[in-house]
């Protein structure tokens, strides 16, 4: 992962906020309505959160739902910072 992906871009960010905030995994659609991004941008910026390993698309669903990668160190890590910071309100 590279660290300057994430934190420079404002449209992941706002996915990770969401998604940290939710206690269930969350539809595109979901996410759309919260954060107020275009479809596409969306999408890149589901793709490449998942490809840090930072999101994970949960299995089983009729409709594609997304949540933060628990199993991931980074993502954990990543998540208290934003929480110490005040940027995510803790749901943990």
């Amino acid at each position: 992962m590279i660290i300057e992906d994430v934190l420079g871009s404002k449209t992941k960010l706002k996915v990770i906020k969401v998604l940290s905030e939710s206690s269930a995994p969350l539809s595109l659609y979901y996410i759309q309505r919260k954060t107020g991004l275009r479809r596409s941008s969306l999408k890149s910026a589901i793709e490449g959160l998942s490809k840090a390993g930072l999101v994970k698309e949960v299995e089983g669903l009729n409709v594609k739902k997304y949540e933060i990668n628990s199993n991931s160190p980074e993502a954990k890590k990543l998540i208290s910072c934003l929480i110490e910071l005040g940027y995510i309100n803790t749901r943990l």
